[in-house]
């Protein structure tokens, strides 16, 4: 949920400052090239991972996934959040 918090977020910034963009994939990448997301790689992975774990039941899968949120994940949300912030 709040990686997808995020990336709407990301997106309603990215739709004030005239940017169009409306899947996932190019509000990151817009989002990269404006300098609100500092590593796209790591979004890139969490928009693949929450489309695995939509449909995917495998524990060991999930136990991956978890890892990655409560570590790089968090952190990149953490920094959209203080780049936002910023631009207040």
């Amino acid at each position: 949920m709040a990686f997808e918090l995020g990336w709407k977020t990301l997106g309603d910034y990215l739709e004030k400052a005239g940017i169009d963009a409306k899947t996932p994939r190019e509000i990151i990448k817009h989002g990269f090239k404006s300098e609100m997301v500092k590593d796209a790689e790591i979004w890139f992975d969490a928009l693949d991972n929450r489309n695995l774990t939509t449909h995917t039941y495998d524990k060991d899968i999930v136990k991956a996934v978890l890892k990655s949120i409560s570590g790089e994940y968090m952190k990149m949300l953490e920094a959209l959040y203080e780049a936002l912030s910023a631009k207040k």
